[in-house]
């Protein structure tokens, strides 16, 4: 009887050394499922960052483009201003030499 105990706890040994190692084994396999689905969210994140970059980069540039074009037009009409009021008073200034030179 005492040799049936023995072999009973040894068995019940074996198998809660058993029930240690998977234990174990899945505790391994759910941690690297986290960290694969930690990698996983990380890329998602990083690209979904770059997106945001890239579309702020897009729109600022638009931005800047309008803003340019807006400028550039602004500067041609005071370009040509000058040149009409520089036009209108080149007349007036030829005019003033020639009375000057000549009187």
């Amino acid at each position: 009887m005492a040799i049936e105990i023995i072999r009973e706890i040894k068995e019940v040994e074996k198998k809660a050394h058993q029930i240690v190692e998977e234990a174990k084994k899945k505790a391994e396999e759910i941690l690297e499922d986290a960290r694969k689905k930690r990698e996983e969210v990380r890329q998602m994140a990083l690209s979904e960052r770059e997106k945001l970059i890239q579309e702020a980069v897009k729109k600022a540039e638009k931005e800047a483009e309008a803003e340019i074009k807006k400028l550039r037009a602004e500067t041609e009409n005071e370009i040509k201003k000058i040149r009409e009021t520089g036009s209108k008073n080149l007349d007036s200034a030829v005019k003033k030499i020639f009375e000057l030179i000549f009187e």
